[in-house]
């Protein structure tokens, strides 16, 4: 009676473990600040850190920053397999948007590719999530190294300075 019972409760816990197996979800998300983050300019035009805001990277300057920022890309995680990338930050400006596009450098050769890009919308003061197309992020740029380029809009001087706090991926 008592290997019945044990065999029993064998039993069902064998096929309670197989079932939640069955259902354990392998999704996984990353978040970036900004501050990992570089300007790409000719001359660096001078973003600055707004350590009080959380590190934060504000456009200052009088003209429109190119911001790059690599993203994590490993066996376990990869950039092909993303299902939602968001860019944050605050557009400050009522005359240009801030656009976020998702590219590749090639890793055999000089160059690389882009996607279509996604913007805030002019005017469209305020907090903004982007979600740039993960189109070029595919199987055939599997070995290739992904980035994501923003554009950050000059200095407003009357709404005041676009920023870009970070970035979220998930699978």
């Amino acid at each position: 009676m008592k290997y019945s019972a044990i065999g029993s409760f064998g039993a069902a816990f064998a096929a309670t473990a197989i079932i939640l197996a069955a259902g354990t979800s392998n999704a996984a998300w990353r978040r970036a600040s900004a501050n990992g983050c570089h300007e790409y300019s000719v001359d660096q035009l001078g973003l600055y850190t707004d350590v009080l805001s959380g590190s934060s990277l504000q456009n200052v300057t009088s003209r429109t920053a190119r911001v790059n920022c690599d993203v994590e890309d490993a066996d376990t995680y990869r950039k092909q397999d993303l299902t939602a990338v968001n860019i944050h930050g605050y557009d400050a400006s009522d005359t240009a948007s801030v656009t976020a596009t998702l590219c590749v450098a090639f890793w055999s050769s000089e160059g690389g590719a882009c996607g279509t890009s996604a913007s805030s919308g002019n005017p469209n003061i305020g907090n903004y999530t982007l979600q740039p197309s993960r189109a070029v992020w595919n199987a055939t740029h599997a070995g290739d190294f992904g980035y994501i380029s923003l554009n950050v809009p000059a200095r407003d001087p009357q709404t005041g300075d676009s920023t870009f706090r970070g970035y979220f991926t998930g699978t």
